[in-house]
């Protein structure tokens, strides 16, 4: 599609963002274990991705809009950091002053899990491929492309209480 936009001759910005960081890091995680339930992850956990907050991505998206700075150019939205499910856990576990319970579901059974899932809810299937996928997803470290950076971290959850000393 990128491709197709620049080959019609138009003006055109095309935005990456990473991996919003409000859904992977604040619902999926942190909902449940600011409700004290148990969080599911995909695979063991372990790949970083980078995550970027929806607030970071928003004056960029404005700023596109409404400017030429990011006229004819293709650019990564990127967060502060690359983050791994289990690096969000110990997170929350730090800032709320308790052990997660957490249920990590094996790799190997989130294909043939997703294929079962396709008819019934599409964004649930997409979802538990992500860990088969996340080796393509982009890293702050390695991104050729001219980028953004937003400085919003996992402390901007709202819900969370204020840090102890």
């Amino acid at each position: 599609m990128e491709q197709h936009l620049k080959a019609a001759g138009q003006p055109y910005t095309i935005l990456r963002p990473a991996a919003f960081m409000d859904l992977h890091a604040f619902e999926l995680i942190g909902t449940p274990m600011l409700a004290g339930k148990t969080v599911h992850v995909l695979g063991d956990g372990r790949f970083s991705r980078n995550l970027v907050a929806i607030s970071d991505v928003a004056p960029i998206v404005l700023e596109a809009l409404t400017s030429d700075r990011y006229r004819d150019k293709t650019i990564d939205v990127l967060g502060p950091q690359d983050m791994s499910d289990v690096e969000i856990i110990a997170f929350y576990e730090q800032r709320l002053s308790r052990t997660g319970r957490v249920r990590f579901l094996p790799k190997a059974a989130l294909g043939p899990l997703s294929r079962l899932m396709r008819p019934f809810h599409a964004g649930v299937a997409n979802l538990m491929r992500l860990p088969l996928e996340l080796p393509l997803a982009q890293s702050a470290e390695d991104t050729p492309l001219p980028s953004v950076v937003g400085d919003s971290g996992l402390d901007t959850d709202p819900r969370l209480p204020p840090k102890s000393c």
